[in-house]
């Protein structure tokens, strides 16, 4: 059955598809973009043939066309497993719409062939307590010397 169309000039109109910036922290930045060469955040983003799949939202995983094998040599020289990675998404052209940071997290497995597959995850926590850069500014602690008098005795702090 045909649907007839409502208003013919909606089939003028122009689709705006999502596109990705993805940046690799290897011991040199690279910074990849599925929309052309683009500038964003101060910083060019190189046309790349890449493909993200977000069928798990923790764990995505890239692909990137091993052109000249110069990407699937940085793999392999510079390794992946816990080398920092981030992507954004955005749609239509970065100038008009800022892209959205979508996943930070780590490298994981990868494999290098004509493709580059690389396995995303996110970063674990860190349990680290926290460290103060000077010396706080309350201390309930009375100072050494202090006598203290209580009906089971008298304490003297050292």
């Amino acid at each position: 059955m045909a649907y007839p169309i409502a208003d013919p000039n909606e089939l003028l109109k122009t689709v705006t598809s999502p596109f990705f910036l993805v940046e690799f922290n290897f011991s040199l930045t690279l910074r990849y973009s599925t929309n052309g060469s683009v500038l964003f955040d101060s910083y060019t983003w190189d046309e790349k043939d890449i493909r993200v799949n977000f069928a798990a939202k923790e764990k995505p995983s890239i692909q990137v066309f091993n052109e000249g094998f110069y990407f699937g040599g940085v793999v392999l020289t510079d390794g992946t497993a816990g080398r920092n990675v981030s992507i954004w998404i955005g749609s239509g052209d970065v100038a008009d719409f800022a892209p959205m940071k979508v996943f930070a997290g780590v490298m994981g497995a990868s494999s290098v062939g004509d493709w580059v597959a690389i396995d995303c995850k996110m970063k674990k926590r860190s349990r680290t307590p926290r460290h103060f850069a000077v010396s706080p500014l309350v201390n309930h602690v009375p100072e050494s010397g202090t006598r203290i008098e209580t009906q089971n005795g008298i304490f003297i702090l050292e």
